[in-house]
């Protein structure tokens, strides 16, 4: 709750008339975002069924669909400011790039990550990968972000996240303008 409240906080420097979170799970960052922006048109993708079922109950009006984001491109919209918070860390790092062209694809001014940033090494992960930060079952990874879009010809902005807001590994926040 308290990132969901420094993150609409943090948006208010930004011109944007719609938004789309890739993976927004329950909403809660979307929910937030609503209230402190009515007038804006709110969208997002999740791949779990039921979390999108729950998120449309709690956000009427918003245009929530399933939808792994792999298959992005199947999306016809697009968004002023498209976000992710907590997702990249699941993606294989060889298809982090890919990943990538395909949110960029979806917004019109913006992306912005919450996300842990690192090497590509695992973080979270059974104790043969040698994790980082934790031994798991699911493995996760701290992704570079930064060197994929310089990569791919942008230079993001690095933004410490508060140290009160600071969950799941996320210390920084990325702001790639378009």
């Amino acid at each position: 709750t308290k990132r969901s409240l420094w993150f609409c906080d943090m948006l208010s420097n930004y011109d944007f008339n719609s938004v789309m979170e890739i993976g927004f799970l329950s909403g809660r960052n979307l929910k937030y975002i609503k209230n402190a922006f009515p007038t804006v048109s709110i969208s997002g993708i999740e791949v779990n069924h039921l979390a999108v079922e729950f998120a449309r109950n709690k956000l009427p009006g918003c245009d929530l669909v399933e939808l792994d984001l792999h298959n992005l491109p199947q999306l016809n919209k697009k968004a002023d400011l498209v976000f992710t918070s907590g997702v990249l860390i699941h993606i294989i790092p060889n298809e982090l790039e890919n990943v990538v062209r395909k949110i960029i694809d979806k917004a019109n001014k913006y992306v912005i990550h919450m996300e842990q940033l690192g090497s590509g090494d695992v973080c979270a992960g059974p104790k043969e990968l040698k994790p980082s930060y934790k031994v798991s079952s699911q493995i996760q990874w701290n992704q570079d972000l930064i060197g994929t879009y310089r990569k791919l010809g942008y230079e993001p902005d690095v933004l410490e996240l508060p140290m009160d807001v600071r969950t799941n590994g996320a210390r920084e926040l990325l702001v790639v303008k378009l």
